[in-house]
């Protein structure tokens, strides 16, 4: 069940990249359509959530596997969460025209490596129940992957983020990308998180 809700966590990573895309390509009709997409999905992610929840909660498991456990799904639920998050803010209140396009394709490759890193995510999680060693080397290419998401942020999307803050006298709109930005940045690291917490029980096992 915990792999299942991480495909569906993917899935709304998955669809607010598809949302980026179109936000950089400023297709209106299509940035609202990969919207209600993460929406959705993200819904579908929640209500497994909270099944698994209730599920280990009714069971006889040892409390320290119930809090290993709690903290994998809550986790992995925050990378839903923010996903969402950066979808809804693009999809309900930036018109794609008021940001630059340097910005724009900046923030396209910055979605296409997070898909990247919640793949690889998953694939620890998957491997964790199967083979161990493998589970944990996984959980290090998060970690890594992770630290070359950073670098990126501070090299490409930075500089174009304050360089169209320069150019724009709406101070909320700016407030209101870097928001999404700080989603993106939050996802990311909540990948992270999880490898931790996969490396943490398979070194336990």
């Amino acid at each position: 069940m915990c792999e299942t809700h991480m495909q569906k966590v993917c899935s709304v990573v998955i669809a607010l990249n598809e949302t980026v895309e179109n936000f950089c390509e400023g297709n209106t009709r299509k940035i609202m359509s990969s919207y209600k997409s993460a929406f959705e999905k993200e819904r579908e992610a929640d209500e497994l959530k909270r099944k698994i929840l209730a599920e280990m909660y009714g069971k006889i498991i040892h409390p320290l596997d119930q809090e290993h456990i709690a903290r994998l799904i809550l986790t992995a639920d925050d990378i839903a969460s923010n996903a969402k998050a950066a979808a809804m803010k693009i999809g309900l209140f930036v018109n794609p025209k008021s940001v630059s396009a340097e910005l724009r394709e900046s923030m396209k490759k910055f979605s296409e490596n997070l898909v990247g890193i919640a793949m690889r995510t998953y694939d620890a999680l998957r491997l964790l129940g199967k083979d161990r060693k493998a589970a944990i080397k996984a959980a290090d290419e998060v970690e890594k992957t992770e630290e070359l998401i950073d670098e990126f942020r501070a090299k490409e999307v930075y500089p174009k983020l304050l360089e169209w803050f320069k150019k724009t006298c709406n101070i909320g709109l700016s407030l209101l990308v870097k928001e999404i930005i700080d989603n993106m940045e939050n996802l990311a690291d909540r990948c992270e998180d999880v490898g931790d917490i996969v490396r943490f029980i398979a070194l336990s096992l």
